[in-house]
């Protein structure tokens, strides 16, 4: 193919493609379809989403955050916090740090959730009782019964603005610079504090996802933090759970843990001091059995039931050998067989009769007299020579 034709051939495509544009357009409309979906759950979580969009659409420097790390490191002095709901109190030094910060020019915009207790003359929240701002409820019916409140902002006309119209605030010392209230009584309290404001509502319902929409509440919001740096919406002011915090933190977990299973394999292979090398099973043979059963037998009764076994023994080998006759006494035959040997009567009595032991001398003693009455011959003092030399 040549230079000239390929020319035409690239002519002819952007012909064709030009023509398609030009031919869609002319017979297809280009229309716009709303679609109404449940909310999404960023939406749910955060019921300052709609506000943050809204701000940083107008121009403004919106963001919203979770926890606790904005009310401990605060941000610039020209800068605004929007807290919703905010929760238990405040340790002292943070709260003087706020007040500090709300000194210096920064702004702070509360609802009060708490309501004046009659009985101990506080809220519970320190900032309200530190500026006598009392929240009541003015009726128990309908408290969630909202009614339009006009707020007169000068040069810039009157807003309506919803609020709950059981809940109001009461200026109880008067410090408030600006009131904005309906019939029912305030809604929105002003207090200049230095260079800053302490900005308290009744309720923030019209700054949520679902009400930011109507009336003027949109526009009312842009005016509450019109020529501040940046807007700051803390809508949880709860710490989050443990489980959470894992889970923003699985990578560096999982990492911990490998390296900690590593290093549990590790000292599995470590060892300190020797091994206990084990010994072998060794056979032992009848006379260690019987030694052993020996040494119980002695410890068990001092030797009394090996005593009296052979004492047993020995007095049927002398019945045959001497021929006791019934009568014979236990003396008599000791004295009989004393005039035989030249062993005192009292010894072999005690050898042959007594099977009480004193101490290990007696025991060997009787034993080598009883040993000598059933085997031994000759003198018995020489008998016993024979045994020591054995």
């Amino acid at each position: 193919m040549n230079k000239k034709a390929a020319i035409i051939i690239v002519l002819i495509l952007a012909a064709i493609i030009a023509l398609s544009i030009i031919f869609f357009r002319m017979f297809f409309i280009q229309y716009e379809r709303e679609i109404r979906t449940s909310p999404s759950m960023k939406a749910i979580i955060n019921p300052f989403l709609a506000a943050e969009r809204f701000i940083n659409k107008i121009g403004g420097n919106a963001e919203s955050i979770s926890g606790r790390s904005l009310l401990i490191n605060l941000p610039d002095k020209d800068d605004t916090i929007i807290i919703n709901r905010l929760g238990g109190n405040l340790p002292d030094n943070r709260e003087q740090m706020l007040i500090a910060w709300i000194e210096k020019g920064g702004n702070l915009i509360i609802a009060a959730n708490r309501l004046w207790d009659k009985k101990l003359l506080k809220t519970g929240n320190h900032l309200l009782d530190r500026y006598n701002i009392r929240p009541t409820r003015k009726s128990k019916e309908n408290y969630y019964k909202k009614a339009v409140t006009d707020i007169d902002l000068g040069k810039d006309g009157k807003l309506e603005v919803e609020f709950i119209t059981s809940k109001i605030l009461i200026d109880s010392k008067g410090i408030a610079k600006q009131k904005y209230y309906d019939e029912n009584g305030n809604h929105v309290l002003v207090i200049q504090i230095k260079q800053g404001k302490l900005i308290i509502l009744s309720d923030d319902e019209f700054l949520r996802n679902t009400n930011l929409g109507k009336n003027d509440h949109s526009y009312y919001l842009a005016k509450l933090v019109q020529n501040r740096s940046k807007i700051w919406l803390l809508y949880s002011s709860n710490m989050p759970s443990i489980f959470s915090i894992l889970w923003d933190n699985i990578a560096v977990f999982i990492i911990c843990l490998a390296v900690l299973l590593l290093f549990c394999i590790l000292r599995l292979n470590l060892r300190t001091g020797p091994l206990i090398v084990e010994n072998p099973v060794l056979m032992r043979n009848l006379m260690d059995h019987l030694k052993a059963s020996g040494n119980y037998y002695f410890k068990l009764s001092k030797g009394r039931y090996m005593v009296k076994k052979v004492q047993k023994a020995a007095l049927n080998s002398l019945k045959e050998r001497y021929l006791f006759s019934k009568g014979t006494s236990n003396l008599e035959k000791s004295q009989l067989i004393a005039k035989q040997t030249d062993i005192p009567a009292e010894k072999i009595y005690s050898a042959l009769f007594d099977d009480s032991i004193e101490g290990n001398d007696n025991f060997i003693n009787n034993s080598a007299i009883l040993q000598y009455l059933i085997n031994g011959r000759g003198s018995f003092n020489d008998y016993k020579k024979n045994i020591n030399k054995g």
